[in-house]
């Protein structure tokens, strides 16, 4: 029987299908014409569409009512009336198209009936007069019984299987009951010796030993206070024997000195019994309510890393700074232009072979780098030039027969690495001659 719930789902699928394929009519008004309204396609793509006008007598009833709704749950009312005890939100537990009532889950009592499967997905099998669980034991596919029983084989360790030694009309099988008649080892200790049994009680032998003497087990007794009385003295720090009956709690009669780190006893007032604690500062002693907030008129002296003590201007209270450079005072009102060093270097003309190298400026030394402001090159013949620091290049020009370059690098922080020459490579052979202007830098 279907119910409410799925007619209302099939609703709303509907609606959804015709969403999908045709779209949904929509009847809006026309502004300044009552009663006229245009006809609205909307698509499921979100294209609209206005088909044409039509005429529609009387009003819209655009009310929420529960029997026009084509698909909504609505959770607070159910067949058109609030959820409630007379009008409950029904709810139903199927099980093979057949209503279960959840009432009727319940306990297991002895009449019910239950079927237990296996893995298999086979019926557990019981026995019909007892109840008992059958099992069945199998050897080569089946069951163990007086035709097909299961013996025990003693196998070499070839695989081959050993004559019996008691049952010769089962050779290869050993019978594996408990007789004293048939026992056929010796039992061997950690020590490669065997184990002893007395011959009339068959009871295993052991041996109890201290430092490889035997003891009698016997004479294990308990300890008697006169004789067996063990001493124990309980000592001091410096040697000195006390009775331990002295270890007690401590009472208000006690008398105790405490020792500080220095080995000195702590001492008390003794009158009010405080501690006494004495504050001192340069081995003199502090009177601890002097602590108290500064005011303008004290002085304080403040030192620096060096253990001195800042200066302070007389007259203004400035606090004195003093600028040096390598020992030297500084005035900061006095700024020195700094006058750099360019050194001119000159490369002679060379005759270089093809891939050859020469130096322009040696490399400065370490801790150095050389800084480049201007740089000039000419050769004889057509070639490649590549400029580098040290073997890295930094820049390549290709010149003419007698063809010349010059770079100017004056404004720029041109540099090479530390202890770096500059020098040049031509691809190809030719005379060269080159200069360069430098600045040498700490690195």
């Amino acid at each position: 029987m279907q119910s409410r719930r799925d007619y209302e789902e099939k609703q709303l699928a509907d609606l959804l299908a015709t969403y999908q394929s045709e779209g949904i009519v929509v009847y809006g008004q026309i502004e300044g014409l009552p009663g006229t309204y245009a006809k609205i396609l909307v698509k499921s793509d979100g294209t609209v569409k206005v088909e044409g006008i039509t005429t529609i007598s009387g009003s819209v009833d655009i009310s929420d009512r529960w029997t026009r709704q084509l698909g909504q749950i609505d959770i607070e009312r159910y067949l058109g009336s609030a959820i409630g005890v007379a009008n409950p939100l029904h709810s139903q537990i199927v099980v093979s198209g057949a209503v279960v009532d959840p009432r009727s889950i319940r306990s297991l009592v002895s009449t019910d009936v239950v079927t237990a499967y296996g893995s298999q997905t086979q019926a557990l099998l019981q026995r019909a007069t007892t109840y008992d669980l059958l099992v069945a034991i199998r050897q080569a596919g089946s069951e163990l019984s007086v035709s097909n029983p299961l013996f025990a084989g003693i196998v070499d360790v070839l695989g081959n299987r050993l004559p019996s030694m008691d049952v010769s009309t089962r050779p290869g099988y050993v019978d594996e009951i408990d007789r004293a008649a048939r026992l056929l080892g010796v039992v061997y200790g950690s020590q490669g010796q065997q184990l002893l049994q007395r011959a009339t009680t068959y009871d295993l032998i052991v041996q109890l030993r201290s430092a490889g003497i035997e003891i009698d087990p016997r004479s294990i007794r308990a300890l008697v206070k006169t004789t067996d009385e063990l001493y124990s003295v309980l000592r001091t720090d410096a040697g000195v024997a006390y009775d331990a009956r002295q270890i007690r709690s401590l009472i208000s009669t006690d008398v105790i000195t405490a020792y500080g780190s220095q080995t000195q006893a702590l001492l008390q007032r003794a009158t009010t019994y405080d501690l006494i604690v004495q504050l001192r500062s340069g081995g003199v002693e502090i009177d601890p309510r002097s602590i108290r907030a500064l005011v303008s008129s004290d002085v304080v002296t403040v030192y620096g890393s060096q253990t001195q003590a800042l200066l302070q201007r007389a007259t203004t209270y400035d606090s004195l700074v003093q600028l040096r450079h390598a020992g030297t005072e500084i005035d900061p009102r006095i700024t020195t232009d700094v006058t750099k060093v360019v050194s001119p270097s000159y490369l002679a003309p060379t005759s270089l072979a093809a891939a050859g190298t020469a130096t322009i400026v040696a490399a400065p030394g370490v801790g150095y780098k050389l800084r480049l402001k201007r740089l000039q090159v000419s050769v004889n013949a057509t070639t490649r030039i590549d400029f580098l620091w040290g073997t890295s290049a930094f820049e390549s020009y290709f010149l003419p027969a007698n063809g010349s370059v010059v770079i100017n690098k004056i404004g720029e922080n041109f540099e090479g690495a530390e202890n770096t020459a500059l020098t040049l490579l031509s691809s190809a052979a030719a005379t060269v001659t080159a200069s360069a202007s430098t600045e040498t830098l700490a690195a």
